[in-house]
């Protein structure tokens, strides 16, 4: 359920953007993100951190593609979004005992910690 919560903003902006143009699509992928969100978050009483910063993204860099009048904007979000978890996963290298990735994966997958970082830096 959660996974399809996820694809209905793509949905929403795709037929926005066929029905209306890309500033049209993008108000509209604007309000299905927060809603999506939202809805996640109340039928799974937890924050998806990856969907979290990428609707701020979205409302960022769709607020500024709206306020410029220029798409491009919205066409960084993807890259700016990967940067960010890139960073943020090479960052988990100094802080603390283990990666992010670690912290995420060890329930279901067992390695040693040389075994994790490598993981971890394959990612970034």
């Amino acid at each position: 359920m959660a996974l399809l919560i996820e694809y209905i903003p793509i949905l929403v902006f795709l037929a926005a953007y066929f029905s209306g143009g890309i500033f049209f699509a993008t108000k509209a992928l604007m309000i299905a993100m927060p809603i999506g969100f939202i809805t996640q978050w109340f039928l799974t009483k937890e924050i998806n951190k990856i969907y979290l910063g990428s609707t701020v993204l979205v409302v960022v860099l769709g607020g500024a593609t709206l306020l410029f009048k220029n798409p491009v904007f919205l066409y960084w979000k993807p890259t700016v979004l990967n940067w960010l978890i890139a960073l943020i996963f090479l960052a988990s290298h100094f802080i603390g005992n283990q990666t992010i990735i670690e912290r995420m994966l060890s329930k279901s997958l067992s390695l040693s910690s040389g075994d994790w970082r490598k993981l971890s830096y394959g990612w970034v």
